[in-house]
């Protein structure tokens, strides 16, 4: 039974509240004003259609009357089939893009303003697990490409059409589609439009909304990606963002342990890098306690070999074969798009030791695995270890054919820090083999030092 009283109070509440007269709700209606002054004092004689009625002027129908117009119960209906293609497409993308496109054509999802973001954001999703399965090099290249930039297609149409005004804005599938385009355009070594795409995402997001486990992602993606572009400070600035906002989460649980491990992994290679090289060994070892406790061996072997890396900078080369070595023993246990980075520390290793055989063996993999996930950061990284592994044996021929390599990756993707890196070698090498190119490339190095821009400007 509908309690007309409280209904009826609640009317006149909000009648009031928005400055509205009897009469003119009375008009609307097409009642006479003592119909609305009975509704309002909720009087048995007035038909339930009335009360309902009223209540629709004010978007109140459900919350007074528990009445759910057709449409929005449609809109429901269609919102929970979107969410359950969104819990479940990783495990087949092509049965549930099916599915997708059969509820698009029975509601017509795209010509709906509010479903419409939804829809595309889970275009951009499937197209991008899609790709997941196709091999970088080949003849499948063509259709990698095609995937991923209707990947990212979709993703900025889901972006474009949420307003801040959206219903769809708590869900954070805004937040959500920035994220996946700074993941697509990292993947394709455009480290500035990750940067901008994360930032953009960090900007959007409802602290209140859904997914709240992605603030803390975007977090340490921008870190990473600050890192990728040699701003370390600032990157070390975007991890203590990340600590400080893990340690003060409402929810603990929503923090992935993934995330967690991955910040001390990142903080321990930049703290490295600047120079603080005990701070950085603490922060490695705290990721290696969570992830043992974890069983997740992609992050051990990481942590592993970061431990190796920084012993082998301190000059304990007993430590860092030690820590190389773990890492290797879990080899069969990593995805192997991982592997290149530990490859090229634990080659640099054994370059260092002048086991030059060992160390060769292992540096091609670093090169092939690199170059098979298009991978051209790590890649132009993998080519400088072997050309470094050529010029400590002074084959200064062999040694400028792979650092030119080296430096044109760097050249094209603006690796400046590593470009700056490649020409010093290339100078040990000319100083040997040919005093003209010698002075054409130590000018080369001066400008990029001095004007801090990319090379690629300047002829040799």
């Amino acid at each position: 039974m509908m309690d007309k009283k409280r209904i009826g109070l609640k009317l006149k509440a909000e009648r009031n509240k928005r400055g509205i007269l009897q009469k003119e709700i009375a008009d609307i209606l097409k009642v006479g004003t003592t119909t609305i002054s009975n509704l309002e004092r909720g009087f048995d004689g007035v038909a339930e259609e009335k009360f309902i009625l009223y209540a629709q002027q004010f978007g109140l129908a459900e919350e007074l009357c528990g009445v759910i117009p057709e449409e929005v119960k449609k809109e429901r209906d269609c919102l929970k089939r979107l969410k359950n293609i969104d819990d479940l497409l990783v495990s087949d993308p092509d049965k549930w893009e099916q599915k997708l496109e059969g509820l698009n054509k029975e509601v017509e999802i795209e010509m709906d303003t509010n479903l419409a973001p939804f829809y595309y954001y889970l275009k951009g999703r499937i197209y991008r697990e899609k790709s997941k399965s196709i091999n970088f090099k080949g003849a499948k290249n063509n259709l990698l490409k095609k995937r991923l930039s209707k990947a990212e297609e979709y993703f900025l149409l889901a972006v474009d059409q949420l307003s801040e005004e959206h219903s769809l804005l708590h869900t954070n599938i805004k937040s959500m589609s920035y994220n996946y385009l700074s993941v697509l355009a990292h993947n394709q070594n455009d480290f500035e439009s990750a940067l901008y795409y994360s930032k953009q995402g960090l900007g959007c997001f409802i602290e209140d909304g859904e997914r709240r486990f992605l603030k803390y992602n975007l977090l340490l993606n921008k870190a990473i990606y600050l890192e990728d572009l040699n701003q370390n400070e600032k990157a070390l600035s975007a991890l203590k963002d990340l600590d400080n906002t893990i340690q003060n989460a409402s929810d603990p649980f929503v923090v992935r342990n993934s995330v967690v491990i991955q910040m001390y992994l990142i903080y321990s290679s930049i703290l490295h890098k600047l120079r603080l090289t005990e701070e950085a060994l603490r922060n490695a070892f705290k990721g290696i306690e969570i992830a043992s406790a974890h069983g997740d061996y992609n992050k051990l072997f990481a942590l592993w070999s970061s431990v190796g890396m920084i012993y082998l900078a301190l000059g304990k080369l007993e430590d860092a074969e030690e820590y190389f070595y773990k890492a290797l023993e879990v080899d069969g246990m990593v995805k192997e798009h991982l592997k290149p980075y530990s490859y090229r520390l634990f080659g640099s290793l054994l370059v260092q030791q002048h086991r030059f055989e060992e160390a060769k063996g292992i540096l091609d993999k670093s090169i092939e695995i690199s170059e098979k996930y298009n991978d051209k950061l790590l890649h132009t990284k993998s080519l400088f270890a072997l050309g470094r592994w050529y010029v400590e044996q002074l084959l200064f021929e062999e040694a400028i054919d792979t650092l030119n390599k080296a430096r044109t990756l760097a050249k094209e993707h603006d690796f400046l820090h590593l470009e700056r890196e490649i020409l010093t070698s290339l100078c040990e090498c000319y100083e040997k083999t040919d005093p003209e190119e010698l002075k054409n490339h130590s000018l080369a190095l001066y400008l990029i030092i001095k004007q801090g821009r990319d090379s690629s400007e300047i002829e040799l």
